[in-house]
């Protein structure tokens, strides 16, 4: 009769490694999927300064072109470098 009380034990309570589990099993793609959309969000928010910096480059180099093109043609016959003799 001393075996019987030994081979009847309670099951132990693991209620609390079942939620931890769940808790891991469901946390982790939890929290992929909050950090994939946070580096969407940083991605599109470095492509938009990309092309706005791209955009001001391009509208910096027009302005040049367009203030050269209207003035006069320089004239060749005296060059700054070389004093001109008299």
């Amino acid at each position: 009769m001393l075996l019987l009380p030994l081979l009847q034990d309670a099951t132990p309570d693991t209620f609390g490694y079942l939620l931890f589990g769940y808790a891991i099993f469901l946390g982790l793609p939890a929290l992929y999927l909050i950090s994939w959309f946070l580096r969407r969000r940083n991605l599109e928010r470095d492509l938009e300064t990309i092309e706005t910096l791209a955009q001001e480059d391009a509208d910096k180099a027009e302005k040049p072109v367009a203030r050269a093109a209207a003035m006069p043609p320089a004239d060749k016959s005296q060059r700054a470098d070389k004093p001109s003799r008299s």
